[in-house]
């Protein structure tokens, strides 16, 4: 296990982060990792945007 000494404001940061991807379920690691394990998974583990998906338009004929 990996243990680190931490002053009271990183610690409190620290347990901040963790409890905050304890509600997204999102991993805590760096970006370079994250992106090893979507390759790796074939899924989606970052934040991705917001809200709803833009809707496909239609025009005469065919989607643009």
């Amino acid at each position: 296990m990996l243990q680190i000494e931490l002053d009271a404001d990183d610690e409190t940061a620290a347990i901040a982060e963790i409890e905050a991807r304890l509600c997204t379920g999102r991993p805590l690691a760096s970006p370079d990792w994250i992106a090893n394990a979507e390759r790796a998974i074939n899924r989606k583990l970052a934040p991705t945007k917001r809200g709803p998906k833009p809707k496909e338009r239609l025009t005469v004929g065919h989607l643009v």
